[in-house]
């Protein structure tokens, strides 16, 4: 056996023992060791001096090797953290599968405003990759925080692409009602997933028949949809002739939930 690495692991052992914090800058530096057993004594060691040992973590997010990423991510995981958080999303842009997966896997478990934010960052970036745009929205539609007056201000702003819009609508409403004024500025809105997003938003109240009987004249047919079945749901004998009406639609798709909204109605 190399000497020099028989010392390593020699050595490794005894700080595993103690978990001393000082130990910390030479443990980062032993994530990229070439012996297997002293990496992972290293992983340990830092997982058991916790909290401590975070802020040391961010330059190993940074080697060039992607099992020294891959292993600092394990440790960040290990100790339960969700101190700098953010920190890790940057990760979702790295090259190998498995630093990303990993950190995907971390961030389901919770968010914080600080990665909630960072994440939105992404999701709203129009000249984004779309699947680092698709995992950063499904993050923050999984596990929501509170930046709704952020994701406002954006939306309000008209600086966003469709898919930002529709994808900073579903994350509002997910995390709180659509209050009036911004359901009439989304009920008007050129972008017809927002104009969706605002009946499902009103799918419970007291105005939902009201809405969805105008809405199912909308010139989108996934629009018209989503009214039908509104009124499938709220609707009674009085509203069977406007269902009727829709055999003539020229979408398809429109008439058959037309006929199951009929149905439901006639079964009550």
């Amino acid at each position: 056996m190399d000497f020099d690495r028989k010392i390593r692991r020699h050595a490794m052992g005894n700080l595993l023992k103690f978990a001393d914090p000082i130990s910390i800058p030479f443990l980062i530096e032993r994530l990229g060791d070439e012996d297997t057993l002293v990496k992972t004594g290293a992983e340990n060691t830092l997982i058991k001096i916790g909290e401590e040992a975070v802020v040391a973590l961010f330059e190993p997010f940074k080697s060039d090797e992607a099992e020294t990423r891959l292993r600092a991510v394990f440790v960040y995981n290990g100790i339960e953290t969700e101190t700098a958080l953010e920190k890790l999303v940057v990760l979702l842009y790295d090259k190998d599968s498995d630093v990303r997966g990993l950190v995907i896997k971390r961030l389901e478990k919770s968010l914080t405003k600080e990665a909630s934010h960072e994440l939105w960052k992404i999701a709203k970036k129009s000249d984004e990759e779309e699947f680092i745009r698709e995992i950063a929205s499904k993050l923050l539609c999984q596990n929501v925080t509170s930046i709704e007056d952020i994701i406002l201000e954006d939306i309000k702003s008209e600086n966003l692409d469709n898919v930002s819009l529709a994808i900073g609508s579903q994350l509002y409403l997910k995390m709180q009602p659509l209050g009036h004024g911004y359901f009439t500025k989304f009920i008007k809105s050129k972008v017809p997933d927002m104009r969706i997003l605002a009946l499902i938003s009103h799918r419970d109240s007291k105005e939902a028949l009201k809405i969805s009987k105008i809405m199912v004249k909308d010139e989108e047919s996934e629009v018209r949809k989503v009214a039908v079945e509104l009124i499938g749901v709220h609707g009674g004998k009085n509203d069977l002739d406007l269902l009727n009406d829709l055999k003539n639609t020229p979408s398809l798709g429109v008439w058959q939930v037309s006929k199951k909204a009929i149905e439901a109605i006639n079964k009550r």
